[in-house]
């Protein structure tokens, strides 16, 4: 059983289409979930999202019993009033996670008592950055993004975005919060955060990381609660083949918010 203290983020990544997802292996996989899950999987239309559902699913279930006594399939699962998930066995609520997957890759990450959002976003030329941002972004950020040269704009754009979402998702609210209303800045080494009048929130209150995962995806944390110089939260980090195999892995950072 993983040791998880106070001051620590577990971070565990699966690149789906690296697994061998033969009959069998999604059998066992499928094995791992509720009637719920197996029924909201069944319902995508394609082949490879229904894989990608259940083995990122079946992962959530297997890395949270490397922290309990507790067979995957035993896992009950609740939502909070904005959807957001939550462990419901009474003997392990204090297990705070959070699911995030794209195309090619998941990342699950597990913390103890504080609420934790990750975000992972593939960089698809398709997507219009400039126009997704002017419509979604603060005007601070907006001004901020254009002022990167042309040729790295599209890979900023997604290290805002995986910011923003990983912080609404570890708010637990949604689009409830609206993404005008918190500005990050990436234009020096640390990450900066601010807040509008109408977000009654505080950037002491917040840590956040962008970490490299790959060329393709951009990967970004958010952990809440006071940070103080000895509580900053260290991260480690495992490759996962579900049911199967873990490999502890170096977690490199690119950039994070200041320490305190």
């Amino acid at each position: 059983m993983l040791n998880l203290p106070a001051a620590e983020i577990h971070l565990w990544f699966c690149r789906p289409y690296e697994l061998e997802l033969d009959h069998a292996y999604l059998t066992l996989l499928q094995a791992t979930l509720d009637a719920d899950e197996l029924h909201r999987m069944r319902r995508f239309k394609f082949e490879r999202h229904r894989q990608q559902f259940c083995v990122s699913h079946a992962m959530t279930r297997w890395v949270l019993s490397h922290y309990a006594n507790l067979p995957p399939e035993q896992w009950q699962f609740d939502k909070n009033e904005h959807g957001k998930p939550f462990i419901a066995n009474d003997a392990y609520r204090d297990l705070q996670f959070n699911l995030s997957h794209t195309d090619g890759l998941q990342l699950l990450a597990v913390r103890r008592a504080l609420p934790v959002g990750a975000d992972v976003e593939r960089c698809n030329g398709r997507v219009e950055g400039p126009n997704i941002a002017n419509r979604f972004f603060s005007p601070t950020e907006v001004a901020e993004l254009r002022g990167f040269p042309d040729d790295i704009q599209r890979k900023v754009f997604f290290d805002y975005w995986t910011l923003k979402e990983s912080y609404i998702k570890a708010c637990g609210k949604g689009l409830v919060i609206p993404l005008r209303h918190f500005s990050y800045s990436l234009a020096q080494d640390a990450i900066g955060i601010n807040f509008a009048p109408e977000r009654d929130d505080e950037p002491g209150d917040w840590q956040f990381w962008l970490l490299a995962a790959g060329i393709d995806h951009t990967c970004a944390l958010a952990a809440s609660g006071a940070l103080q110089a000895t509580r900053v939260a260290t991260l480690r980090g495992w490759d996962v083949t579900p049911l199967r195999k873990i490999t502890e892995r170096p977690i490199a950072i690119l950039k994070q918010s200041q320490r305190p």
